[in-house]
């Protein structure tokens, strides 16, 4: 289910995970960024879809597969609405931030209770039948979470340059928004940017930026977004695997 786990079957030298002995035949799952250790071997466990950059998680698009082609025997089956796909397509991404470690699993529980999810995802459907121009995204605002919920007319990898033609840039775009006087006055602690693509295959990112001190704080990166400047300018260099050098 898109985990990876490490078990120690009862090795001769043991297995360590994070300099903590792994007890036997019981496996422990993993996250990027997590060390093991083989007698006197540490290795680094990475997954380019879940870069680590200091406190900051550089976190991959989350694609809906398409549905399988309907039999002759379902043809007259309904697909599933607009607004179902592009939840169930919110729903996997939220099920890769959980899987990051307890402080995003308990993010994912406060923030994207299911009729959050729901209300996001109508958003976003309503954002496609709106005029072409700034159209595509708009707010809501739940507790001390503000959601930007933006709707792309392109595929992932021609994201990072809409957003440099619509708004100077991804990073630019959370500027402006952050800056806005309609944010300004919400004082809420948690900028969230959901941005769905609503092409034949639905996918998702995620964006959140605290704006409140808080020391272990979320804070998430969609690494799809950013253009070559705008990782230059983060200090963001990436090896021949995508991942964070």
């Amino acid at each position: 289910e898109g985990a990876f786990f490490l078990e120690d079957q009862r090795s001769t030298n043991g297995t360590r995970l994070n300099e903590h002995t792994v007890p036997a035949n019981t496996p422990m799952r993993l996250k990027s960024g997590d060390h093991i250790g083989f007698a006197n071997l540490v290795f680094a466990f990475v997954r380019p879809d879940q870069i680590v950059s200091g406190g900051t998680v550089m976190l991959d698009i989350t694609a809906l597969e398409a549905l399988a082609g309907a039999s002759s025997a379902s043809a007259s089956v309904e697909s599933p609405a607009p607004e179902q796909r592009l939840k169930a397509c919110l729903e996997g991404h939220l099920e890769r931030i959980r899987s990051l470690g307890e402080k995003y699993h308990q993010f994912v529980d406060a923030c994207f209770p299911e009729a959050m999810c729901s209300a996001i995802a109508v958003r976003a459907h309503e954002n496609t039948q709106a005029p072409p121009g700034d159209g595509h995204h708009g707010a809501l605002i739940q507790g001390q979470v503000f959601y930007v919920i933006c709707s792309l007319p392109v595929e992932a990898d021609q994201a990072a340059a809409w957003f440099g033609a619509h708004h100077g840039g991804f990073t630019q775009f959370i500027s402006q928004w952050i800056k806005s006087d309609g944010y300004d006055v919400t004082a809420c602690d948690l900028f969230c940017v959901v941005t769905f693509g609503v092409g034949a295959t639905p996918w998702v990112s995620m964006t959140v930026v605290p704006t409140h001190d808080d020391p272990d704080a979320v804070e998430i990166m969609s690494v799809n977004f950013l253009s070559d400047a705008e990782k230059a300018e983060l200090g963001l260099v990436f090896d021949d695997q995508g991942r964070v050098l």
